[in-house]
């Protein structure tokens, strides 16, 4: 019996051993996965938010740069809409205001359930007005209001600057210059 000792103690470590070494590759493995699957999420996640972001972006400068492109038909201080500027206008209202219903309310809500507070609440003021910019409704058909038609443009653009700013933060990227005054700044011509 004494001659079966040393083989039945080198049996039971080489057991024992190879037991611990399958537990504790296992338990390597698994924080393995698990930090595997944290950088996927991560990435996704990033990658999320830079596509609902850019869409979101870019839906809100088209439709304020399609309400540029008919500015110049608001006409001066005095000058009374030609019916035909009325007519062009009305129809950029109503173009606008089916692109808000049916294009940034949609990009609003997606980015609801995946960005920052700062975010949303930036992006909720730039969404949240329907036939408005800047959050006051533009009178389109009233003539004089071409200097209070521009001071809620710039205040919107301002808006959008300091959404892309905190967006940018929140990705991980270098901030912008945000275009806070403006040398034309309408206001200041008052």
């Amino acid at each position: 019996m004494a001659d079966l000792a040393p083989p039945l103690v080198t049996g039971v470590f080489a057991l024992a051993g190879a037991s611990a070494g399958a537990l504790l590759s296992g338990l390597v493995s698994r924080a393995s996965d698990k930090r595997r699957v944290k950088a996927e999420d991560d990435r996704r996640w990033l990658a999320d938010r830079r596509l609902i972001y850019s869409t979101f972006l870019g839906v809100i400068e088209s439709m304020l740069n399609d309400l540029e492109r008919v500015s110049h038909l608001l006409g001066g201080e005095s000058k009374q809409l030609a019916e035909e500027d009325k007519q062009a206008l009305e129809a950029a209202n109503d173009a606008y205001e089916r692109r808000w219903a049916n294009d940034l309310r949609p990009a609003f809500g997606q980015l609801r359930l995946i960005a920052s507070l700062p975010v949303v609440e930036l992006a909720e003021r730039l969404a949240g007005f329907g036939g408005h910019v800047g959050g006051v409704q533009v009178p389109f058909f009233e003539g004089g209001m071409v200097q209070e038609y521009l001071r809620r443009m710039l205040r919107t653009r301002d808006v959008v600057s300091e959404l892309l700013a905190e967006m940018r933060s929140e990705l991980g990227l270098p901030p912008t210059e945000k275009r806070r005054s403006w040398a034309w700044d309408v206001e200041e011509a008052d």
